[in-house]
């Protein structure tokens, strides 16, 4: 009798033991399903910043391309629109169109080259070359006011 109580004792003992190992396997399991879960949030997360950067990226370019092309056609309308006399004055004027004609293909080449930067939007690049833009639609606007 005593040997079967120390074998029902030893029985109940070992199937005790393995209770805590499972528990902790599931346990285990279903940490590395929640990380796991937590990973694709994360992921997904990321892709959708991605995402929304390019499209903001895209955005901007595309702004920017118009505005170089509006000021094409303000070059063009001022150049149309001027008329003078005096050669001497009409050399000077055609003269600073074809300045202002030049920066404004040229900031369009700096627009196409634009995805060589990849430090997104906030890069220096982007903050010099708004900064030209403006100054190159200052400089239409008075050259306008000047032809008039």
């Amino acid at each position: 009798m005593r040997k079967g109580l120390l074998s029902l004792a030893l029985i109940s003992g070992f199937s005790y033991c393995t209770e805590p190992a499972k528990e902790k396997n599931e346990k285990a399991a279903l940490e590395i399903q929640d990380n796991q879960i937590e990973a694709l949030k994360v992921n997904e997360e990321f892709s959708l910043a991605v995402i929304d950067s390019v499209f903001e990226f895209q955005e901007y370019i595309n702004a920017t391309k118009f505005r170089l092309s509006e000021n094409t056609k303000n070059l063009d309308d001022i150049k149309s629109e001027f008329k003078s006399d005096k050669s001497k004055i009409m050399l000077a004027f055609e003269g600073e169109v074809f300045k202002l004609n030049k920066k404004n293909l040229e900031l369009k080449s700096r627009v196409n080259d634009s995805l060589k930067y990849q430090n997104g939007l906030e890069d220096p690049y982007f903050t010099e070359l708004d900064k030209e833009i403006g100054i190159l639609e200052s400089s239409i606007t008075d050259l306008r006011k000047r032809s008039e």
